[in-house]
C-alpha cells in the first residue's frame, strides 16, 4: 500500500512540476474549441479565493503534505484509496512547492468560462472524487 501511495503521488508530482516549468518558459496561449492553454499566476487558493495569501497557504500546503502520508492509512477503505490520497499529497506538495519557490502557483489549463488550473489541483479534485465514492459505496452496503 505505501509503494502505491508514494509511487502515484511522485508520478504526479514529476507531470506536475514539468508541465508548470514549459508554461513559465514558453507562455503560451493557445485556444481551440474551448479547451486552451493561458499562463496565470494565481497567489489564491482554488477559484481564485483568498488571493495574496500565497505565505499562508503555502504553510497549509506543506501541512497536509506533511499529514497526509502519516495518517491516511487509518483513513483507507479499499485499495484505490491509497492512490486517491496519493493524487491528493502530490497536489499539495506540487502547489506548495511552486508558492514555496516562485511565489504563486502556476495555472494554465483553460476550458471555457472555468478558472484556470494545474495537473495538481486536477489530482487533488480527482482523489477527492475517488475518496467520495468510497465512501458513498460503503455506505449503501
Amino acid at each position: 500500500m505505501v509503494n502505491r501511495f508514494y509511487y502515484t503521488g511522485s508520478i504526479f508530482i514529476f507531470l506536475d512540476q514539468i508541465t508548470k516549468f514549459f508554461i513559465r518558459k514558453l507562455m503560451p496561449y493557445t485556444s481551440w474549441n474551448g479547451l486552451g492553454i493561458q499562463f496565470v499566476k494565481n497567489t489564491g487558493a482554488a477559484f481564485g479565493t483568498f488571493s495574496g495569501l500565497n505565505g499562508l497557504l503555502g504553510i497549509i500546503s506543506f501541512t497536509v503534505a506533511i499529514l497526509i502520508p502519516v495518517y491516511y492509512k487509518q483513513y483507507t477503505k479499499l485499495s484505490h484509496d491509497t492512490y486517491a490520497f496519493g493524487l491528493i499529497w502530490a497536489g499539495a506538495v506540487g502547489n506548495g512547492i511552486d508558492r514555496l519557490f516562485i511565489g504563486y502557483v502556476t495555472d494554465f489549463v483553460a476550458i471555457g468560462w472555468w478558472p484556470r488550473f494545474n495537473v495538481a489541483d486536477a489530482a487533488i479534485c480527482i482523489g477527492a472524487m475517488m475518496l467520495l465514492y468510497t465512501e458513498f459505496k460503503t455506505r449503501r452496503q
